[in-house]
């Protein structure tokens, strides 16, 4: 299987966007899931050129609508993108939409200041988070498509969702597991983060979509363990 970056199809009907990691702007990977009742993204991109970079990704495998956007936390270069991909329905893990309402003002600064060359785009988002959020799991069937949102324990975020294709043995994780990229424990839990990837690994997905990097399997939740195990140590 190709790696990225570029686009990538994983399975019929299910793409994602792999963003070279060293390339300094919109890094974020960004899925694309085609059901008989419409496209469902994961993740929505930090900037405008991002959500754009989507829309026309989803215009070259299909011309069926983009319907849904599962943000997988609230981070801004995940969420950003959400306001300017349309009317679209906004899903994501209770503690997402809250940390995003609650830490806005917060997270616009810190972008800012860390990516000075989008801060004048930054300064004028509006906030837009999930419309519909679950605490636990929430499963979509669309059609011919099974999507599994699980909240598996606070790990990157209070409120990370893990986007399960079981058909398909496919899981986006998110900043759960970043590849090629030393993952961002700011705002960890790094004990339950330990516990979420086992749980992880227990669905027994054959392909590991990350929130940076490129496209990985079950090896990589091993390596992200090891790593959060050091620093816990340490």
């Amino acid at each position: 299987m190709d790696r990225g970056p570029g686009i990538v199809q994983l399975a019929a009907g299910v793409y994602v966007i792999i963003k070279d990691p060293v390339a300094g702007r919109g890094t974020t990977n960004l899925g694309i899931v085609v059901t008989r009742e419409g496209v469902v993204a994961i993740d929505a991109g930090m900037t405008s050129s991002d959500a754009r970079e989507l829309a026309a990704a989803v215009r070259t495998v299909t011309d069926r609508p983009l319907k849904y956007v599962i943000n997988t936390h609230y981070h801004g270069d995940h969420v950003y993108g959400n306001q300017f991909l349309g009317p679209v329905t906004i899903l994501g893990h209770s503690e997402c939409r809250k940390q995003l309402l609650e830490l806005w003002d917060v997270q616009v600064e810190y972008f800012c200041r860390n990516y000075p060359w989008g801060a004048s785009e930054f300064k004028t988002l509006v906030c837009t988070p999930p419309q519909i959020t679950f605490d636990s799991q929430l499963t979509l069937n669309l059609g011919d498509k099974t999507l599994e949102l699980r909240h598996l324990g606070r790990a990157h975020t209070r409120g990370d969702t893990v986007v399960y294709l079981p058909q398909e043995r496919i899981v986006f994780v998110g900043d759960l597991v970043d590849t090629d990229i030393t993952p961002v424990t700011a705002e960890g839990f790094i004990e339950s983060w330990i516990e979420v990837l086992e749980g992880i690994r227990q669905l027994s997905a054959n392909t590991v979509v990350p929130g940076h990097g490129l496209i990985g399997d079950l090896g990589h939740l091993q390596d992200t363990e090891e790593y959060l195990r050091l620093l816990h140590h340490e």
